[in-house]
């Protein structure tokens, strides 16, 4: 470890990740897949993940907490890494679901590109979701966000 991580301290390494850490740190993998999240991505993050009946118990300071700890995977680890940490505390119930998130963000501006289309793929693996599943789900966002 370097003099001032031995200082300051790393922060420890994160092995696991709760529910709300693991469905937030998914879409935020899809918005910063290309390394940058815009202020219509942040937006559309934000508007969605605050919907979203998981996240409804979680308070202001909760919900910065996540935020700056998923920010922190992200950097450390990419896109990928945060989503091979995020989906291991997905349960089998919640999968599809969060699978319809990433992709109802990364459809929301009517396009997918290379970076995006990467990590939704992973996703899509990682999560276990069947082809014809994810083919119908992108073909209702996609008509969906016609509108």
């Amino acid at each position: 470890m370097s003099f001032f991580g031995k200082l300051f301290g790393d922060g420890g390494e994160v092995k696991s990740l709760n529910q709300q850490e693991s469905f937030v740190g998914v879409l935020y993998a899809i918005i910063a897949a290309d390394g940058t999240i815009t202020q219509e991505e942040g937006q559309d993050f934000m508007s969605m993940v605050s919907r979203a009946r998981i996240m409804s118990s979680i308070t202001n300071n909760q919900w910065r907490d996540i935020i700056n700890k998923i920010s922190k995977l992200m950097k450390k680890g990419g896109a990928e890494g945060l989503v091979n940490l995020a989906v291991q505390n997905i349960p089998a119930d919640m999968r599809a679901g969060v699978f319809c998130y990433a992709c109802e963000l990364v459809f929301s501006d009517g396009y997918a590109d290379e970076e995006e289309q990467k990590i939704l793929d992973i996703i899509k693996r990682e999560l276990d979701i069947e082809d014809d599943l994810a083919y119908k789900v992108a073909e209702v966002v996609t008509i969906k966000n016609k509108l």
